[in-house]
């Protein structure tokens, strides 16, 4: 059977799928879920006992694809039903697979990569490998996931994970009981074939019977999961500044303080420091952290204005998404930079607004990137709209000081 997004392979028993998009970090795409469940099909009507699920490159997964977001911005509710049934199709898909699972995390798994690792039924990962559950910063809510991390890790730790959002490591993950083990990345594939040769040395029949039986014991919680994308909050899209985090295929943690005390009122200058980002062999923090560092930027000017996202969306019913990102790269960021976000209004209209953003180093000055967003203005059901007057009133006064200033 011919894959473009996924390699299924056989070998003595074992079946290997590895989600095959290094160069997109191994995000889920729609045609990838569909290729990942025809992949599991073909593997189930096979003679292997046990599928070993990993990524190609240096990522596991990344999470849902950038271009599938922004699909999702102009969907209908039904659409966006749909969409979420197909998300929760392949998780299910995947936690109910009649033969054992492993998954050989070699990498970052973040979001619904996070999904995958951790629905199989062992998960080995490499000491580098990030986690996380962070629907709720990218203006989602967890609801399939949810059902399953509760199970796993308890209550308490669910909250924390899926209400932070925040990324943990594999030590972490291993603490929890989410990582069965943790193996370098040399012996990663060889020690899951290690364990599917154990697995296979047992009774072919009890391992789908047991699995059947821990299955069957997980479905109530399961139905009830499949009840919760029927609630209204299956409809929560990332919106304005959450809309490019959810792609930024990053464990990014930051420390935001004020650049300067006399910011002009249409820009701001915040200073922040890379934590955790991912980064490349040579330490270099990937180009997709820098669109996090306009989001953190473009928060933090709406405050400086008397605005916030919170109070525009649950008062206001107002939504500015992005439809348009664009960065120019300059420079190099490092793990542990210090840098400032100089972020302004650039212009708006009616049911439109710029953003602009300037990225320097703290320190010796250097120049890292530029780069601007195009947001339209929406309701709560994404239709466009004008932006209400209290905040055309002002971001058109600050566009207009910012001109004046600049003119002088």
């Amino acid at each position: 059977m011919d894959y473009r997004t996924i390699q299924v392979g056989h070998d003595a028993g074992v079946a290997t799928i590895t989600l095959n998009r290094p160069d997109k970090r191994n995000a889920i795409s729609f045609e990838l879920i569909d290729e990942l469940r025809r992949g599991l099909d073909e593997v189930e009507k096979s003679s292997a006992l046990v599928v070993i699920l990993t990524g190609a490159g240096k990522a596991f997964c990344s999470g849902l694809d950038l271009e599938n977001l922004k699909a999702l911005l102009g969907g209908s509710p039904e659409q966006n039903l749909k969409d979420s049934q197909t998300m929760a199709g392949l998780f299910r898909a995947l936690y109910e697979f009649p033969k054992v699972t492993i998954a050989a995390v070699n990498g970052a798994a973040i979001a619904g990569g996070t999904g995958l690792a951790l629905l199989c039924d062992f998960t080995l990962a490499v000491p580098d490998a990030k986690f996380g559950y962070s629907e709720a910063r990218i203006g989602f809510v967890p609801a399939i996931v949810a059902t399953f991390l509760l199970r796993q890790v308890g209550e308490k730790q669910a909250r924390d994970l899926l209400l932070t959002g925040r990324i943990f490591n594999a030590d972490e993950a291993h603490q929890m009981g989410l990582v069965n083990e943790i193996v370098t990345p040399d012996k990663l594939m060889n020690r899951a074939r290690e364990l599917a040769g154990q697995l296979m040395e047992n009774s072919p029949a009890s391992l789908r019977l047991t699995k059947q039986l821990l299955t069957d014991h997980a479905r109530p919680d399961r139905r009830r999961c499949a009840e919760k994308l029927r609630h209204p909050w299956h409809r929560v899209l990332s919106r304005g500044a959450h809309f490019f985090s959810g792609k930024t295929q990053a464990a990014l943690e930051f420390t935001v303080k004020p650049a300067s005390t006399d910011n002009h009122p249409a820009v701001n200058e915040t200073r922040l420091r890379v934590r955790y980002a991912e980064t490349d062999q040579m330490g270099v923090v990937y180009h997709a952290n820098h669109f996090v560092w306009f989001e953190i930027g473009r928060v933090e000017l709406l405050r400086q204005l008397g605005f916030s996202y919170r109070d525009m969306e649950s008062v206001d019913q107002c939504y500015i998404a992005v439809v348009d990102a664009r960065c120019r790269y300059r420079a190099p960021v490092r793990y542990d930079d210090e840098i400032v976000v100089r972020t302004h209004l650039k212009n708006v209209r009616e049911s439109v607004i710029h953003f602009g953003y300037e990225l320097t180093r703290v320190g010796d000055g250097v120049a890292l990137a530029d780069g601007e967003t195009t947001h339209i203005v929406t309701n709560a059901q994404m239709k466009i709209t004008e932006l209400p007057a209290k905040y055309m009133s002002v971001f058109r006064a600050a566009v207009a000081s910012r001109e004046v200033a600049g003119s002088k």
